[in-house]
């Protein structure tokens, strides 16, 4: 995957990330798998349009893990309500804001 090259942090103060990754954002990514997956998912997605590359195969991939660590959070009465999934949700929301799939945006 090309993640590490996207996780520069000029490609991620153009994206849609609600916070400024120089601050404290990715004090939180990395602490949480959810929103680390969706941070980089924006990521991987804004670094694809950069380079011209229409095949979303990574960002793609970083979706579905996210949704997956979001799925098996949602029983847990306590981290699935935590400050750290609602971000998680969100980034995946302004994702798909992001590249018009606003018919899914309704999910979360």
């Amino acid at each position: 995957m090309l993640l590490i090259a996207s996780t520069d942090n000029q490609v991620l103060v153009k994206t849609l990330i609600p916070v400024n990754p120089k601050d404290k954002w990715f004090n939180f990514a990395i602490s949480d798998d959810a929103l680390f997956h969706a941070t980089m998912l924006h990521s991987a997605a804004h670094n694809s349009m950069l380079v011209g590359n229409s095949d979303l195969g990574d960002p793609i991939q970083l979706n579905t893990e996210a949704i997956r660590i979001l799925n098996s959070r949602l029983g847990d009465p306590t981290r699935g309500i935590s400050d750290l999934t609602i971000a998680a949700v969100a980034c995946l929301i302004l994702f798909e804001v992001s590249i018009f799939l606003l018919s899914k945006t309704w999910a979360h």
